[in-house]
């Protein structure tokens, strides 16, 4: 299975990057939600790992996807942003995508924004989605409930 962070671009293009911000593995700097994706499209994604990758690009979620239908599975990771880059149409567009090629049913979604959880279940009843959360959380198992969450994922 393959982890990936999903988030959005400021023109509301799905990517794949783990940090908020692009300062950490790009060349570019400033938080993901103030660029859009042809903005995006122009860094170094790859330089910072090793010469022999630099020139790669950030990618799109729907390209991931493309790449991985039939060879892997999917643990997509929402991230919606500190404000004011909170984002609640990225379940939308990420459960559309699955839907799109046909992996709902070989993907894992899960998020610390669990009301992004709850709308990709209310979305796709069938996807499996987890919640997580850090141990101070009092009832995790009611947060499961309210989410509609299949799974808690605690990070301590």
């Amino acid at each position: 299975m393959l982890e990936l962070d999903a988030q959005l671009t400021k023109d509301g293009h799905v990517v794949v990057l783990h940090d908020y911000t692009l300062d950490r593995t790009t060349n570019g700097s400033g938080p993901i939600g103030e660029k859009t994706l042809k903005e995006v499209r122009t860094l170094d994604a790859g330089s910072w790992f090793g010469p022999e990758f630099a020139g790669e690009k950030i990618p799109t979620f729907e390209e991931v996807v493309e790449w991985a239908k039939g060879k892997i599975r999917l643990n997509v990771e929402l991230k919606s942003g500190p404000y004011p880059y909170f984002q609640p149409e990225l379940a939308e567009k990420v459960v559309a995508i699955l839907k799109e090629y046909d992996i709902v049913g070989e993907t894992l979604v899960i998020s610390f924004d669990h009301p992004l959880v709850r709308q990709c279940k209310i979305l796709a009843p069938e996807l499996v989605c987890a919640i997580n959360y850090t141990a101070r959380v009092v009832d995790p198992v009611g947060l499961a409930k309210v989410s509609k969450a299949d799974i808690l994922n605690p990070t301590l």
